[in-house]
């Protein structure tokens, strides 16, 4: 229904005739203002949201007709609309629909409309995106203090993970990890300091390239550290393995530092799905060469040589062998140096067992397994 000004200040129509010898006679006459059939509601006037596709809401006079949503670049309702979408309101008159096309950061305006009535008042609102980040579910190995992370992120700027005590992010941050961003996958350093056995909440957080944009947050995950396993008794298997070398004489000077094996993954019942194969702390000038057989191995045994870089030598990482190998698989790192005692790693994956896992000494020709001269 349209409200009429009593007092002509809406729109005058001004009808005026010049004659020779006469006067002008103006005619004033109010014309009907139309009130808005629809109102926009949300995203406020003058307000900021972070999604690239925000949802658009608000309130239409006629329920039994579609509104239909302009969205226009800048702060008017003028020009091709970057998209235009419809939807039925309910009964009470309430609409909402989800923009389809993604924004970037800038200032849009809003406005709907109905086959009757007027349009809306025009909405401006601003896009601000944060990066999107994600973590994924860290399963720490039993015994594993300082785990690293990995998960996604949209933009190249550095990722933090952040690791609170107990169950949910009110509890105490109590470790801290970081990784590079690479604007797609990522991984983390170890988590520092070390955590103790118990229940963590973590998240990833990456800042926006863009100043002024909010960061990124992933949604939490939960993970446990647990204590490690307890020794298995001695084995046939092991006895032997390590019988056919005696510890050599103490002359032999031992590898130093002397590597780390970390060997992270997680069970199976048919075998195990590797996340984690590296070697770390070893000096430079190292040979390590890793072995597998059985079903999933790479078909070609990894030599790799340490080289001390700016910040000493750097962690060797095996990408390769993150992977799922089945049970019966057998992988072995044999870590060496000429004239120094080397380390020697074995995996065994098991049908419905956790690996077994055997580490020893390396004789200097970086050959045979043998039991570790004692300090």
């Amino acid at each position: 229904m349209g409200l009429r000004s009593p007092t002509c200040k809406a729109i005058r129509l001004l009808v005026a005739t010049a004659l020779v010898g006469a006067g002008l006679a103006a005619a004033c006459a109010s014309v009907a203002i139309a009130a808005p059939s629809v109102v926009i509601t949300e995203p406020a006037n003058g307000g900021l949201t972070i999604h690239a596709t925000p949802t658009v809401s608000g309130t239409g006079a006629q329920p039994s007709e579609a509104v239909t949503v302009r969205i226009y670049s800048g702060t008017e309702a003028v020009g091709f609309p970057l998209e235009t979408r419809s939807a039925l309101p309910g009964s009470g008159g309430g609409w909402s629909l989800i923009l389809l096309t993604p924004l970037e950061d800038g200032i849009y305006t809003a406005q709907a409309s109905q086959s009757v009535g007027e349009p809306s008042e025009p909405v401006t609102f601003t896009v601000r995106i944060a990066p999107v980040v994600t973590l994924e579910q860290p399963s720490p190995a039993p015994g594993e203090t300082a785990p690293t992370f990995s998960g996604t992120a949209s933009e190249s700027t550095p990722v933090a993970v952040e690791i609170h005590e107990g169950s949910s992010l009110e509890g105490r941050l109590v470790s801290v990890a970081s990784a590079v961003g690479t604007g797609a996958g990522w991984r983390s350093s170890s988590a520092s300091p070390a955590l103790h056995v118990g229940h963590y909440t973590a998240i990833a957080v990456q800042e926006s390239s863009l100043s002024g944009n909010p960061p990124g947050v992933s949604p939490p995950v939960g993970f446990d550290v647990t204590p490690p396993p307890a020794p298995p008794p001695p084995q046939q298997g092991v006895a032997s393995l390590a019988s056919t070398q005696h510890p050599p004489p103490h002359t032999t000077p031992l590898m130093t530092p002397f590597p780390v094996v970390r060997i992270v993954g997680i069970a199976y019942a048919g075998g195990v799905r590797l996340r984690l194969l590296s070697v770390g702390q070893a000096p430079a000038g190292v040979l390590v060469r890793v072995r597998c057989r059985g079903h999933g191995c790479p078909r070609h045994a990894l030599f790799r040589t340490t080289v001390a870089g700016p910040h000493g030598v750097p962690t060797l990482v095996f990408r390769s062998f993150e992977r799922y190998l089945s049970a019966g698989a057998v992988l072995q790192v044999f870590i060496s140096k000429g004239g120094e005692i080397g380390k020697y790693t074995r995996l065994r994956v098991r049908h419905g067992k956790l690996p077994e896992r055997v580490d020893l000494c390396l004789d200097p020709t970086g050959v045979h397994p043998l039991v570790c001269p004692a300090i």
